[in-house]
């Protein structure tokens, strides 16, 4: 029974995992589709260089285009043409690659979804078999299914049903933590603190005066200069080199702020959730001196009902000793 049971269940998964494949394939194919228009690249071959127009030639006016350009020198012209060849592939590529994406988030919320139909089908035959339980060894529908056997299929897809649940779940918190992380990164490099800045930037203006005085230097043509730009230029890559080291520190210091600013947020949190807790507590302890405040204005009362008595029954001494 159990594995009929579990035969039915998945005879309903494939049917839920079709819809998914189908339009998986469907995507596929209208990508595929596109991808024709696009022309998808084997990235072990080389990009071919797009030959130039055939110039008018020959007997007849036309000449052919050349076929190979390997080891020839390339003209203006064609290094255009060769530039233009390698930036429509990169926007090609760059499509596909949207495309993949796309293809690959339709295909995640697909096997949620799919996950979530399962988990309910498995729960209905679980309902399902639970109303038909029958105890003491008897059998169902003229001998078909012991008890022993209905309990075991329900086991098995109870514990079934918990594996499901628990691998969605650790898929699912899997995800959450690469979000966090993907929004951690973008947080660390839109960390950029005023002071920090203001060094970056004098650093890349340094840079730049830098490289603008060895670019004059190295103009400079005089034979009585020669060696003294040489020397200019030379100091001003050894600036330079310099002021990229302090650029790296400045910018390592940028992260080390970044990480400190997240770890103060989380103390931050930490602390807000201590302080909810000890609300808590205090309203508890409030409520119980509000119930000790009842009591013992109840136990005051009934004080005074005693001391009342009591008078009576002074009363009613004095009264007896008179008689």
């Amino acid at each position: 029974m159990a594995d009929a049971v579990l035969g039915m269940g998945g005879g309903q998964e494939g049917d839920e995992w079709a819809n998914p494949c189908a339009r998986d394939h469907s995507g596929r194919a209208a990508s595929a589709a596109a991808g024709a228009r696009l022309v998808r690249r084997d990235p072990s071959r080389p990009i071919p260089r797009s030959a130039t127009t055939a110039k008018p030639g020959g007997p007849h006016g036309t000449s052919t285009r050349p076929q190979s350009l390997d080891g020839k020198v390339l003209s203006g012209r064609e290094r255009l043409q060769d530039r233009e060849s390698l930036v429509e592939n990169a926007g090609l590529l760059r499509r596909e690659l949207r495309e993949i994406e796309q293809e690959a988030q339709e295909l995640s919320a697909s096997t949620c979804d799919a996950e979530k139909n399962n988990i309910r089908k498995d729960r209905l035959i679980l309902e399902l078999l639970q109303s038909v339980r029958i105890g003491g060894g008897q059998k169902v529908s003229g001998g078909a299914v012991k008890a022993a056997e209905l309990e075991e299929a329900l086991s098995d897809i109870m514990a079934a049903l918990a594996e499901r649940k628990r691998a969605m779940d650790l898929r699912l918190h899997l995800e959450s933590k690469e979000r966090q992380l993907a929004v951690l990164r973008e947080e660390l490099k839109k960390a950029k603190p005023q002071d920090v800045e203001g060094e970056i930037a004098r650093a890349q203006r340094e840079v730049d005066r830098m490289m603008e005085r060895v670019y004059h230097a190295q103009l400079r043509g005089r034979a009585d200069e020669r060696d003294d730009a040489r020397s200019r230029v030379y100091d001003a890559e050894v600036d330079c080199g310099r002021l990229e080291r302090e650029k790296l520190v400045v910018q390592a210091r940028l992260t080390k702020l970044a990480s400190e600013r997240n770890d103060m947020r989380l103390e931050a949190e930490e602390y807000r959730s201590r302080a909810k807790h000890d609300i808590r507590e205090k309203k508890q302890i409030e409520r119980k001196i509000s119930e000790s405040e009842k009591r013992l204005a109840e136990s005051e009362a009934l004080s005074k009902e005693l001391e009342m008595a009591e008078k009576e029954l002074e009363q009613e001494r004095e009264k007896i000793r008179h008689l």
